[in-house]
């Protein structure tokens, strides 16, 4: 008899610490939807790669810390280029990289119906590249395509964080 008891109890406090876990899960997971939607609409976020995947070949994993930061009014990037240049390359510093840094750009923002963002970014100076198109889940992973007129397309894979606060000199 005792034994039922206890074994009852034993139960009945598993599965209430097993919904307690399971609603302090929903919780955070709720609020990293919230907070990655805000950042987005905000306009004030960074792009960390981990992988990139060219149009001509295969993914490549990214060791460095390559980003693409998004400043509400600035755009700026310094991501790893792997493709085919279609034009000269006579007078560019370095083919193997998109750094670049504008303040001309359009920015659209939408929220798709399961929950993800879709944003796309059309540079209006004439640099190189012309667009770059977000996926983004409500999670904050994100597919990165940039599209340019005279390189191949290239795809990142990563992830979307909020800035991180400028550091000390001392």
């Amino acid at each position: 008899m005792k034994i039922n008891r206890l074994l009852k109890r034993l139960i009945v406090l598993s599965v209430l610490a097993l919904y307690g876990f399971s609603t302090f899960g929903q919780k955070n997971k709720l609020e990293k939807q919230e907070q990655i939607k805000k950042l987005l609409e905000s306009r004030e976020f960074v792009f960390s790669p981990q992988s990139a995947t060219p149009s001509s070949g295969g993914m490549i994993q990214l060791t460095t810390e390559f980003f693409l930061k998004i400043n509400k009014d600035s755009l700026e990037s310094n991501l790893p280029y792997y493709g085919t240049n279609n034009q000269s390359s006579f007078g560019r510093m370095n083919e193997n990289i998109l750094e670049f840094y504008s303040t001309d750009f359009d920015y659209e923002f939408k929220i798709l119906k399961n929950g993800s963002h879709d944003i796309s970014i059309k540079l209006n100076d004439p640099s190189d590249p012309d667009q770059i198109n977000f996926s983004v889940t409500s999670s904050g992973y994100a597919t990165v395509r940039v599209i340019s007129n005279i390189r191949q397309a290239i795809s990142f894979y990563g992830q979307i964080e909020a800035p991180r606060p400028p550091r000390d000199s001392n």
